[in-house]
């Protein structure tokens, strides 16, 4: 019975709280706004303090305080260090002591009733975030709401094999959700596969120092470092010099050289980009963005700086071969 009777009076009691709170929260403005609507009246600030003392605590006996304090000829700073000698002293007398140095007092009692004692770009987020009011406002709920959601796996996902499949739309080589690539870009440890590592045991690694297999950019590592990704490439003057050998023209061959290249290049490009962007997709929001950031930097760096003019145009002029290539990449050609 008693387990019953708590979880009714409970729930009341927190909603009686949070309505006394909510008074006492508007109280407050309406006692600064109005001071300050009677300093800038005319009134002497003492007056305006002793005419808009609020009923209820602990404001009350604070503005009493300063309102004394202010009777017998003492700065705010002075009742500062006076009068709350003993007790804590309050933020918003902190806050005013600062105006008051700057000779615009009356402005911050307005600021104060507004809320306005943080910079542009503190009430835009922080202000959000840890809202100041009492009770927090919805929308800073709101935020709050947004930013965790954020950090956490909220996007439906699932992992088949090596793989990871987010929004069952967009396929995955990153099965660890949290990884953006702080083992596999800022270490020179070697690569892991899993498989490989626990059939040696857990004993012969140690997963904080090697990049394992499921990291972000697992993949892309090692690809570049292995065998694929080498530029075997031959030499222009050594490929001319065995064609001719062969009976090819030397035009055709630089031709066929300059297309070759350029295709090459293309095509390592491709290779790259596509493994970055398998890398990218998570469950959890901002890692995808960090991931999709990440990805265009190195899309950007590993970009080839190709002279399609030097390599292609100039090589291909007078050769034979640039009809054959021009109807090759012709979209009338059935393939």
């Amino acid at each position: 019975m008693s387990c019953s009777m708590l979880k009714v009076i409970q729930p009341a009691s927190m909603l009686e709280k949070f309505r006394n709170s909510k008074e006492e929260y508007w109280h407050r403005r309406n006692t600064f706004l109005m001071i300050y609507s009677a300093i800038e009246s005319g009134l002497p600030i003492a007056n305006a303090l002793g005419s808009h003392i609020p009923l209820y605590e602990p404001l009350s006996t604070e503005l009493e305080t300063v309102h004394n304090g202010i009777l017998a000829g003492r700065t705010l700073s002075e009742i500062a260090e006076i009068d709350f000698k003993k007790s804590s002293l309050p933020k918003w007398l902190k806050y005013l002591i600062k105006y008051e140095k700057k000779g615009q007092l009356s402005n911050g009692f307005l600021r104060l009733s507004r809320l306005q004692d943080d910079s542009f770009h503190k009430k835009i987020f922080w202000n959000l975030v840890f809202s100041r009011s009492d009770p927090p406002s919805i929308f800073a709920w709101i935020v709050n709401i947004f930013l965790v959601c954020m950090v956490v796996p909220i996007l439906p996902w699932e992992i088949k094999g090596d793989k990871i499949y987010v929004l069952d739309i967009y396929k995955g080589s990153t099965t660890n959700i949290y990884s953006v690539g702080e083992r596999t870009l800022f270490s020179n440890s070697e690569l892991i596969d899993n498989d490989s590592s626990s059939n040696q045991g857990t004993d012969s690694v140690d997963s904080g120092e090697h990049m394992r297999k499921g990291d972000y950019l697992y993949d892309l590592m090692k690809y570049v470092g292995g065998e694929e990704f080498e530029f075997n490439f031959p030499e222009k003057k050594e490929f001319i010099k065995d064609g001719e050998i062969l009976g090819y023209k030397k035009g055709e061959l630089e031709c066929i050289w300059g297309k070759e290249l350029h295709r090459t290049l293309l095509s390592d490009n491709y290779k790259f980009d596509k493994l970055i962007k398998e890398s990218a997709p998570s469950p959890v929001p901002i890692i995808w963005m960090v991931r999709g950031i990440i990805g265009s930097v190195l899309e950007e760096i590993a970009k080839p700086e190709i002279d399609e003019k030097a390599i292609i145009e100039k090589s291909c002029k007078d050769s034979k071969l640039t009809n054959i290539f021009n109807r090759l990449s012709s979209s009338d050609i059935q393939r």
